[in-house]
């Protein structure tokens, strides 16, 4: 199955707008007492846009059924006699 990349969106890249630091909410620390690792310390994220590593740029990804796990074939029980093959009223 062919599905969306739900990290990019589709898009195939991943991008970071200018700013306050949405990570550290523009303190430059972690609630942990750690510095910030996206801003370092500075408060304010720099803006970027790279290929999503996730789906490697091309905003879908092929994913096995969960049903057949990839193997096309999928055999469920029948709902009138549960499998057993037997018809009971």
């Amino acid at each position: 199955m062919v599905v969306t990349c739900r990290k990019c969106l589709g898009k195939g890249t991943y991008s970071q707008k200018a700013g306050p630091c949405a990570r550290c909410e523009a303190t430059g620390m972690l609630a942990d007492g750690t510095k910030c690792p996206r801003c370092k310390g500075n408060k304010v994220q720099l803006a970027f846009s790279s290929p999503c590593t996730k789906c490697s740029g091309s905003g879908s990804l092929n994913v096995p059924c969960k049903r057949c796990n990839g193997s096309l074939h999928f055999q469920g029980n029948c709902l009138t006699c549960q499998g057993t093959g037997i018809y009971r009223r």
